[in-house]
């Protein structure tokens, strides 16, 4: 799975530098695209296909031709070029959603959810001292796992503490994990 996104953004950066209008054409293209995923989001996987098969495989359809058509007319060194050639060389991949009801359009979804443990991993690394940094990376995955869980940090990170001072032996780790606690949109912990 490829992600159209990543596609849209190559071409985001070459109009701002150049006000490419061929670099606007793409970008409409996929900006109807991403139309139809908003319009089709939330149902059933067979709908989904359906609603894609029927809409935007006309415009998927219409983009690999028109790609072909520019990259004849450009100079094969510019930097437009090469755009184009990047997403003809990986075209099967983004066109993939096409065929599974079950596949997104792009990753942006995935990566929003994996963004926060990333950073805080990364923030990690300023940490001062590498055993001060030792003692947070244990800390900072918790609240990111609770943050990705629906759960709320503060009660699970309690829990947890209170479990290990309580001696918690580690063949019931599994006991204070934070899935066990209710989601934090409930109120409950």
């Amino acid at each position: 799975m490829h992600c159209w996104s990543h596609v849209r953004r190559r071409f985001v950066k070459m109009l701002q530098s150049t006000g490419s209008p061929v670099a606007e054409t793409m970008i409409r293209n996929i900006a109807g695209l991403h139309a139809v995923e908003k319009a089709v989001r939330g149902m059933a996987p067979d709908a989904r296909l359906a609603a894609r098969r029927e809409l935007s495989a006309p415009i998927v359809a219409a983009i690999e031709p028109w790609r072909e058509k520019r990259l004849s007319r450009l100079s094969s060194g510019s930097k437009l070029a090469e755009h184009i050639r990047c997403t003809l060389g990986a075209w099967g991949g983004p066109v993939h959603f096409l065929d599974d009801g079950r596949l997104e359009l792009d990753t942006s979804s995935t990566e929003n959810l994996i963004r926060p443990v990333a950073l805080t991993r990364k923030n990690g690394l300023f940490a001062c001292h590498e055993i001060g940094a030792a003692h947070r990376a244990p800390l900072a995955s918790l609240v990111a796992a609770c943050k990705i869980d629906g759960v709320e940090p503060g009660a699970c990170l309690t829990a947890t503490l209170v479990a290990i001072i309580d001696g918690q032996p580690m063949r019931r780790i599994d006991d204070i994990m934070p899935r066990r606690f209710q989601p934090a949109s409930t109120g409950a912990a």
